[in-house]
């Protein structure tokens, strides 16, 4: 089972650098715009590619838009952006580190960064980043609507 330990953003949206420390039950809570849905899509970019190699910032889960909107824009002429995991399961920071890196990304993806001894697979568990499941839960965005049907019967109010 994937236990979550940590995770941690530099330049990621509005992070310029946070960490987050995770218990087995971890609830968002707060007012508007204080970056909440931010730190569950950093968790859910790793999760809908399955701690790839190469993970999507736009995918059926998490779909943040360009690499314009995924950079913390006071920070926007820094060369850094990083999301580092430390779980149960697997370990690693995916990014860039160089304004070059930067410049090459293609394809909205976020290539892993880190060395090969970052990413540790718990093989004792018989654990894989394949093999995950989750659960994940949200508020429901869908803004408004008509509460009630409206009636096709006409009357006549004479």
């Amino acid at each position: 089972m994937l236990t979550i330990k940590s995770i941690k953003l530099t330049n990621f949206k509005c992070y310029k650098n946070q960490a987050f420390h995770f218990t087995p039950l971890t609830v968002f809570c707060g007012n508007n715009s204080v970056g909440k849905s931010t730190a569950i899509q950093a968790l859910g970019i790793l999760l809908q590619s399955n701690f790839d190699s190469r993970v999507k910032i736009n995918g059926e889960l998490v779909h943040i838009g360009g690499f314009k909107d995924i950079h913390n824009f006071s920070n926007k002429d820094e060369s850094i952006l990083e999301v580092t995991i430390d779980s149960s399961v697997v370990k690693g920071t995916w990014g860039y580190r160089t304004s070059e890196n930067r410049e090459n990304l293609r394809n909205n993806f976020l290539p892993f960064i880190g060395s090969e001894e970052d990413i540790a697979f718990m093989d004792s568990k018989d654990a894989s980043p394949k093999s995950i499941s989750y659960q994940f839960l949200q508020a429901e965005r869908f803004g408004p609507r008509d509460n009630l049907p409206l009636s096709e019967d006409t009357r006549d109010w004479d």
